[in-house]
């Protein structure tokens, strides 16, 4: 593991929770449509997910297996669709928390977590 995973990894996994919160009011505000979806509470369960996603890329970076965070978002698309929630939702949501990360986090852990979303949103683009 790199200085720059093991500093990225440490921070994310401090910091979901701050982060996750930025990026659920960032996602409602982008789509109010959704809060209407998730309700009676969909901050606190936007927050609740996006905290969940941002421990699995912790630890994928600290492991330096971003095939990791690729399977938990398969199985996440997988449990979206037996629900019969919009797999939209899932990705609009991992794209905001893509850009909350990329303006919020410091420069030299941006790589690791970035490579780390993007094989993940890539799993939502496979049919």
């Amino acid at each position: 593991m790199t200085d720059a995973q093991r500093f990225a990894a440490e921070l994310l996994q401090t910091s979901a929770i701050g982060y996750a919160a930025a990026a659920a009011r960032q996602l409602l505000a982008d789509h109010p449509s959704m809060a209407a979806r998730y309700t009676p509470d969909a901050l606190g369960t936007w927050r609740e997910l996006l905290t969940q996603r941002l421990l699995e890329i912790a630890t994928a970076v600290r492991l330096d297996r971003p095939a990791l965070f690729e399977n938990r978002i398969a199985w996440l698309q997988s449990a979206f669709a037996a629900r019969h929630g919009d797999i939209g939702d899932l990705a609009a949501g991992l794209r905001v928390l893509e850009a909350t990360l990329a303006a919020e986090l410091p420069e030299r852990a941006r790589a690791p977590v970035a490579a780390c979303l993007a094989a993940g949103l890539a799993v939502l683009d496979t049919p």
